[in-house]
């Protein structure tokens, strides 16, 4: 709705910002992880697409990122690089707090282990999956699968960290993480090559990228159309994409809710393109002038005239 609101009237309505930011706000106090914040921005800012795409329709060009420089404005990527840096910096001082002050500050060894969870944490399983993969010709598909789909330590959660976990740190640290609740992050890309080898994985990753940008393609043009049963399912079925690039997760695709979610899309998709032909929409959709902003609006307007005016005398 926010991004329907550019598209319609070429204005900015704060309500649909403010309610995101509540809602970040609550699940920052209750404790909710990373992926709920990703997932949720991430629904949020994929649909602007839509309203940059309907500004540049008639402006394009081969020139490499001209979209940013007619999209945005030298203040606008200022403002989001600062926010950027910003977030950057508070993600780091809260680890190295973290680790210093929460975990203990006479900790000799603190900052190795900061620059440890830094850099080395974050891609150690998928380096020593590259050199059982590449190196050592280890790929075992069948028992990947079976562990994957069929046996895994716990159901109810990502099963490709578990499968990694397994095989980098040995059978009684996994379990005794993963009945901690624990689990190490990380998957993509190498679950992949765990799961098909070095070569067959390759047609696959094209495969579920190609998947993913139909989605958020169908997402962009959905919300230009005016098909918001189309644009919001399409969310949830390419939020099954998002957990793969986070976490490598496949087993999402077992989840019988999931399919549910498929089906009300295809079903969406045929009703929205047989109304849209006889001129009629599945979820109508009328934005209404907002008081307060109405009032701005016209006083704006008001000075404006007689800035104008006093410049003409």
């Amino acid at each position: 709705m926010f991004a329907a609101e550019r598209l319609r009237n070429q204005r900015t309505d704060f309500r649909y910002l403010g309610l995101l930011g509540l809602l970040l706000l609550y699940m920052f106090l209750t404790g909710n992880r990373f992926s709920a914040f990703f997932s949720f921005s991430s629904f949020f800012i994929i649909p602007l697409a839509a309203s940059i795409a309907a500004d540049l329709r008639d402006r394009r060009s081969n020139v490499p990122f001209y979209w940013v420089v007619c999209a945005f404005k030298k203040r606008d990527l200022i403002i989001l690089g600062a926010a950027c840096t910003l977030i950057a910096t508070i993600m780091a001082i809260a680890i190295f707090n973290n680790l210093v002050n929460v975990r203990g500050s006479e900790d000799p060894e603190a900052l190795s282990r900061f620059l440890e969870r830094l850099l080395i944490q974050p891609s150690e399983l998928g380096w020593i999956s590259y050199e059982r993969v590449f190196n050592f010709g280890q790929w075992q598909p069948a028992r990947v699968y079976d562990f994957l789909f069929q046996m895994p330590l716990d159901a109810g959660r990502n099963t490709t960290p578990q499968y990694l976990m397994l095989e980098t740190i040995g059978e009684p640290r996994t379990y005794e993480h993963i009945a901690g609740g624990f689990q190490f992050a990380g998957g993509f890309p190498e679950i992949f090559f765990e799961l098909f080898g070095p070569i067959y994985a390759w047609p696959f990753m094209f495969g579920g990228g190609y998947i993913a940008a139909s989605l958020t393609a169908l997402i962009i043009k959905s919300a230009i159309r005016g098909r918001y049963a189309s644009a919001f399912l399409s969310l949830y079925v390419l939020y099954g994409f998002f957990v793969m690039y986070i976490g490598g997760m496949l087993n999402f695709a077992t989840t019988p809710t999931y399919w549910l979610k498929i089906a009300a899309l295809l079903l969406a998709l045929l009703m929205e393109a047989g109304l849209a032909r006889i001129g009629l929409t599945l979820i109508p959709w009328a934005l209404v002038p907002i008081p307060f902003y109405s009032r701005l609006s016209a006083i704006s307007e008001s000075l404006k005239s007689k800035f104008r005016a006093k410049a003409a005398q």
